[in-house]
């Protein structure tokens, strides 16, 4: 009796540790790699970025175009109508397309914007 009470937690221990065994050769057996999908590189608001080209016919291609009122805290007024702006805002020089930071955005500077979702702005483009 004593043998077999003995025996029953080494032959548990042999079990669970087969069972570990197993589950490490099953995970080097794998023969599938997981796809990936990059995160596309998207900068946090006041960072440099890559420049970005307009046509021509930059005036039709906003979804509005103004005189900013005022600017900050992640809202905008332009032209006396209020917008929010996203935190991964973008911020371009008008049409040359060379990035800018937000504090180059100021009263009275006329802009350009894009819209994404309930007005809220996701791209801002200064004129000069």
């Amino acid at each position: 009796m004593k043998t077999i009470v003995k025996t029953i937690p080494l032959l548990f221990a042999a079990l669970v540790l087969a069972g570990m065994v197993q589950g490490i050769g099953q995970a080097q057996d794998a023969r599938e790699i997981a796809p990936i999908h990059p995160v596309p590189a998207v900068p946090a608001s006041g960072r440099a970025h890559d420049p970005v080209e307009l046509s021509s016919n930059v005036i039709n291609q906003f979804d509005g175009v103004g005189i900013i009122d005022r600017f900050g805290d992640g809202e905008i007024v332009i032209g006396d109508s209020f917008f929010r702006v996203s935190p991964d805002a973008l911020y371009f020089k008008a049409p040359s397309g060379r990035p800018l930071l937000p504090s180059d955005f100021i009263p009275g500077k006329t802009v350009g914007y894009f819209f994404e979702g309930d007005r809220v702005i996701v791209t801002l483009w200064l004129f000069e």
